[in-house]
């Protein structure tokens, strides 16, 4: 049993965020009796295999995969509820009018960013709700991308946008020898630095609170990055304000360094892979999703000596790994 096996059907997923959300899942795996819920309920948990059909308490392997995955499971089963709503409610918008789409939608005001240049109670909270779902993303999609980024022995990458410190975690350990800082707001990066599973780096992964778009991130960065890295990000931004991030990076990036951008591809039935209830997670952001071409003129503008390779990647859809070196001599 997989993550993505839960996330498979519609009926599975709200009767597993309902299980979740009344504390139900989290008692019967810590071996606690708990009040039977109702019997439609159950029903549900028992086909999608989360129940034994026999008694009362959770399948050997749901049970094994919440030991391991819980964080994982319980935000991308709230999400995924919530942008069903949205597309059930709002899908004219959706297909028609994207700015529409927004203003009506929960998705995009779950991804209140003007909390996260906050950091009080209540706006590291409300934060901490997204930032648990793309790390869950995050921590599924890694180990897609990992063989398509390459990186030097050592130096520094700088990971514009990388939320509170997901997928350095899985290049940080992969590659001993660099050093890693992350450029974010500042709600996020008091997350990264709290969250226990970053205190095993040390000074090896670091947070640089603030505005992406006016900071000077070799001055912040402590020195030119080797690597700056995008993941996820740039189709957050309109399409000349994404290239304006690329032109920065650029220009701050090292003589010898690249730039590295991950993205999903498109939305169009040439780069999907398959269509389960999951993919409606990706389908509330279908409208910003862009051709790889568009990054890759973008960088080949701002820096006009280096050399743009483009390596699709098929994950829950297609995804493009996008990189930008100096043009050999």
């Amino acid at each position: 049993m997989t993550v993505e096996n839960c996330l498979s059907s519609f009926l599975g997923v709200i009767a597993l965020d309902v299980a979740i959300g009344s504390g139900l899942i989290a008692v019967l795996a810590s071996g606690g009796r708990a009040k039977p819920p109702p019997a439609p309920l159950v029903a549900i948990l028992r086909e999608i295999r989360v129940m034994r059909s026999d008694d009362f308490a959770l399948t050997d392997r749901f049970a094994l995969l919440w030991q391991t995955h819980a964080k994982q499971l319980q935000a991308r089963v709230g999400f995924l509820r919530l942008a069903a709503a949205d597309v059930a409610r709002h899908a004219e918008d959706l297909f028609e009018d994207a700015d529409t789409f927004m203003e009506k939608s929960s998705t995009f005001r779950y991804f209140d960013y003007d909390s996260a240049m906050q950091d009080d109670p209540a706006a590291r909270a409300h934060t901490q709700r997204w930032v648990n779902y793309v790390a869950a993303l995050t921590d599924a999609e890694a180990p897609g991308l990992l063989d398509q980024v390459s990186l030097p022995d050592t130096g520094l990458v700088l990971e514009v946008g990388g939320n509170a410190g997901a997928f350095a975690r899985h290049l940080l350990g992969r590659h001993p020898g660099i050093s890693y800082a992350i450029l974010d707001l500042p709600g996020v990066c008091a997350l990264g630095r709290a969250d226990p599973e970053n205190a095993h780096f040390g000074d090896r992964l670091r947070f640089l609170p603030g505005d992406m778009r006016r900071m000077n991130w070799r001055i912040e960065a402590g020195g030119a990055p080797d690597v700056i890295l995008f993941k996820s990000v740039l189709h957050d931004w309109p399409a000349e304000q994404a290239a304006e991030l690329l032109a920065r990076a650029a220009r701050y990036v090292g003589r010898s360094g690249r730039i590295v951008i991950l993205e999903r591809g498109a939305y169009t039935s040439a780069n999907l892979h398959e269509l389960p209830f999951s993919s409606t997670a990706n389908l509330v952001f279908s409208p910003f999703y862009r051709d790889p071409d568009t990054y890759a003129e973008a960088l080949r503008a701002a820096w006009p000596s280096a050399q743009v390779t483009v390596h699709p990647v098929l994950l829950d859809m297609g995804w493009f790994v996008t990189t930008a070196t100096e043009r050999a001599a």
